[in-house]
């Protein structure tokens, strides 16, 4: 059988990454693979842009490469390498991020590294976004980089097996048509049997508390050196949930749902100023009603590096909900 290829998109900065670019490419290649980016676009602009969405639309992986420069902008004020990301997110490609290591930054070529104080505030923020709720790779030189590109792109092939693109040499006969259907009537089958234990599965809950429901977090925090004391205060689930719910777009850790409120609470001033810690017992009540209520959904899952782990995120009910409670309306102050 014909081996699958996959076509790969590589984004990054451009002048500044110019041999790190050539070597992942080479190394994509090495791997029998298709390499695809904007090596004809140096100098990008919104309808070219365009096209490159189009392009990612054909890739099965997108790799991101972030070094010291954030990039040309777009009349919004982002660069096209962070658009380049956020459509391919938003558009479920396997992404693989690779991020220069902080500690050689300072041996970069001046003119490759951002010194205005506004793009290097953005520059920041993007690294941050790309690495909240996903693992990534840092890497030193071209030498690093190439390397683990290589074998995160093999992991992820077989991890994250995408669709791919196959010679198209052999004519299907009518024997090969027949086992086509049989096996896709076969696999409907399987597909409704899969939902039925899935209902099967599924918990039954009749009478769980609505989402104006009080619910008393309790926290703990530092009252001077060696003192931490225990205090509590009360909100609705609701409350709980729109608290959180703008941070789990993407994947995140379970632990994150605690961190998140802990966070809120203090710059909502719901702590009164304290740093608060939540209670374990009640961060766990937290996440298995914000589960039962269908707003957030638990998966087990790989990263990008092929690390197996528990994730949770925003479900399109809770994506619903969030839309309908934050969004300013006209009438609105």
């Amino acid at each position: 059988m014909q081996a699958k290829k996959y076509q790969v998109f590589v984004s990054s900065t451009y002048s500044d990454l110019i041999d790190e670019r050539r070597e992942v490419i080479e190394a994509i290649i090495d791997l029998g693979h298709i390499p695809a980016g904007m090596e004809g676009f140096p100098a990008i602009d919104i309808e070219q842009f365009k096209y490159i969405k189009k392009v990612i639309d054909q890739c099965d992986y997108y790799v991101l490469i972030v070094a010291g420069r954030y990039g040309s902008l777009a009349n919004d004020g982002t660069s096209f390498t962070e658009k380049e990301y956020r459509y391919a997110v938003e558009n479920g490609k396997v992404v693989i991020a690779f991020v220069l290591d902080p500690t050689v930054l300072g041996s970069l070529n001046a003119k490759n590294v951002d010194t205005n104080e506004e793009i290097l505030a953005k520059l920041e923020k993007f690294k941050s976004d790309v690495m909240t709720g996903r693992l990534v790779r840092l890497w030193t030189d071209r030498s690093s980089l190439s390397k683990a590109v290589m074998k995160s792109l093999i992991a992820a092939f077989d991890e994250f097996p995408r669709e791919g693109w196959v010679r198209a040499t052999v004519q299907a006969n009518e024997d090969v048509l027949a086992q086509i259907n049989e096996l896709r009537i076969k696999n409907e089958q399987l597909a409704t049997e899969n939902e039925q234990l899935k209902g099967q599965l599924a918990p039954r809950i009749d009478n769980i508390a609505p989402l104006d429901t009080p619910y008393l977090v309790k926290y703990t925090y530092i009252d001077g050196p060696g003192s931490r004391l225990a205090s509590s205060l009360t909100m609705t689930w609701r409350e709980i949930f729109l608290a959180v719910a703008p941070k789990l777009s993407l994947p995140q850790s379970p632990s994150r749902l605690s961190a998140l409120l802990e966070a809120y609470l203090k710059a909502s001033g719901r702590s009164r100023g304290r740093s608060p810690d939540l209670n374990s017992i009640c961060a766990n009540q937290i996440r298995i009603q914000l589960v039962a209520y269908g707003l957030v959904n638990e998966f087990r899952g790989r990263s990008t590096t092929g690390e197996l782990g528990e994730w949770v995120q925003i479900t399109q009910a809770g994506k619903r909900l969030m839309m309908e409670e934050m969004v300013i309306r006209s009438d609105q102050d």
